[in-house]
């Protein structure tokens, strides 16, 4: 008698389990509170934790900073952080490229709040207008630190400081002396500036030498002083600042927004909210308030709601992101707002369900049970109450799904005998010209070979033809 012994290798059942947590807002991140063992992902749950409000989309670790007064990253501060009391918000120093922990980026002496609200200065630059004194030496001294020769004497206050000359004397008198070109300047006075004392205009940008010197403080001998793409004249005739490559203090150098498209006088040109430097950043249009025609203003998108406004459906689920704030209610963040398993958009376009009811998202209403929902006959025209409008001899279902025949006429391709009865007999219910062999008794031919390219659209009547581009808008807006 043999005796037969039996191994038996156990692992228990949740050997390949991983966990999961409540992700409630459809942000993609979840309640670190409510973990869940699975060996796939439940409804409304995700794989990353982390998130410190789970009602609330905007609200994660990877979220931007919104202007809520919300903490919007998680990360135990809202938007108006200053962690280096400079002035400047964190969120500021971030656009602006500055150390959101120093309140001296460039060390110069003056805080970067100061340069920025102040002064005008580069919070980047200890020296922004080279003339070998930092910024604040220059406030220190009563200088101005945006032009290099503060009293126009042809001497930079760094050398003038250097020599221990007075930079905010003048040495000599520019004007004092002949002046042929009659610019404003002496004759000896531009030889040692080195403009010509004969060319009123000496660098052609529509200025002359005198007036860039004594008035403006632009350079005589740069059509363009500050290298901003715009000569000193034309900047002058659009109001902008010749001395200053961003004279709105947008981020965008003025040449750039007047090729853009933007005014470079005016920080928001297109007075959404987001000043035209951040726009180029978020990739909107700094002419238009609504890039992305959803109905919802850029800045209102991007420091508000939290939405892309350069994306007119954020969440993609097939309804505007303005749609769904104003007109249903739903959050444009969240493709599922009431989490029942079908989006916003198919509750809305397809269903007719509440997409801020959950539990009607499992059946929707499918009054006559043939296989269409009661929205898609609505959008069809087909009846509700009746599984075969036409007639003839199939639901309106199967012909929608399977047969792509239109279920308001019986003979969809006008050939003379129903869309049923080609079917049975094998014949195209598409195609008008093989309706005679449904007619022909005993004579069941296969359907007609598919042409190479894989088509079989149906040439028959106009009522077939028009059939077709409705089932089209139909298929489309399945999907």
């Amino acid at each position: 008698m043999g005796i037969a012994i039996w191994i038996c290798l156990w692992a228990p059942l949740d050997a390949h389990a991983a966990t999961f947590y409540a992700d409630l807002d459809g942000d993609g991140w979840g309640d670190a509170a409510q973990p869940s063992e699975a060996e796939e992902a439940p409804p409304n749950t995700s794989d990353r934790d982390g998130d410190c409000d789970d009602d609330d989309a905007t609200v994660h670790p990877e979220a931007r900073e919104l202007l809520d007064g919300l903490d919007n990253d998680c990360d135990g501060h809202d938007e108006l952080r200053d962690q280096d009391g400079d002035g400047l918000t964190d969120l500021e120093e971030e656009w602006l490229g500055l150390d959101e922990e120093q309140a001296d980026t460039d060390g110069d002496g003056l805080s970067d709040g100061d340069e920025v609200g102040q002064h005008g200065t580069d919070p980047t630059r200890e020296d922004s207008d080279d003339d070998d004194l930092d910024d604040g030496e220059e406030v220190e001294l009563g200088t101005d630190p945006l032009h290099a020769d503060s009293d126009r004497d042809g001497a930079d206050d760094g050398e003038e400081v250097e020599e221990s000359s007075d930079p905010l004397v003048a040495d000599e008198d520019p004007t004092e002396g002949d002046d042929d070109d009659e610019d404003g300047l002496s004759n000896e006075f531009e030889e040692e500036l080195g403009t010509d004392p004969e060319q009123a205009d000496s660098d052609g940008d529509g200025l002359e030498d005198g007036d860039e010197w004594l008035v403006l403080g632009t350079d005589p001998e740069e059509a363009d002083t500050d290298d901003d793409g715009l000569e000193d004249g034309e900047e002058v005739g659009r109001g902008t600042n010749p001395a200053r490559a961003d004279s709105d203090g947008d981020g965008l150098d003025d040449g750039d927004e007047v090729d853009a498209g933007s005014d470079p006088a005016v920080a928001d040109t297109d007075e959404d909210g987001l000043d035209d430097g951040w726009e180029e950043v978020v990739g909107t249009d700094p002419s238009d308030a609504d890039s992305d025609g959803d109905g919802l203003d850029d800045g209102e998108e991007w420091w508000t709601i939290g939405t892309d406004p350069a994306e007119v459906d954020t969440d993609g689920d097939g309804l505007d992101d303005g749609e769904e704030r104003d007109a249903f209610g739903t959050d444009p963040l969240d493709a599922d707002t009431d989490n029942g398993g079908v989006s916003d958009g198919d509750e809305v376009l397809r269903d007719g369900t509440d997409p801020q009811f959950g539990p009607d998202d499992a059946e929707p209403p499918d009054s006559d049970g043939d296989g269409l929902t009661d929205r898609q006959e609505e959008a069809l025209q087909t009846d509700p109450q009746n599984p075969d409008s036409d007639g003839d001899g199939l639901s309106d279902g199967e012909e929608v799904n399977e047969h792509g025949t239109n279920p308001l006429a019986s003979d969809t391709d006008g050939g003379g005998v129903g869309d049923a009865e080609e079917l049975a007999a094998g014949s195209d219910p598409l195609d008008g010209g093989d309706d005679d062999l449904a007619t022909i008794p005993g004579r069941l031919e296969p359907p007609l070979e598919a042409p190479a390219d894989g088509c079989r659209c149906g040439t028959g009547t106009p009522l077939g033809a028009a059939w077709l581009p409705l089932l089209g808008l139909l298929v489309r807006r399945r999907r």
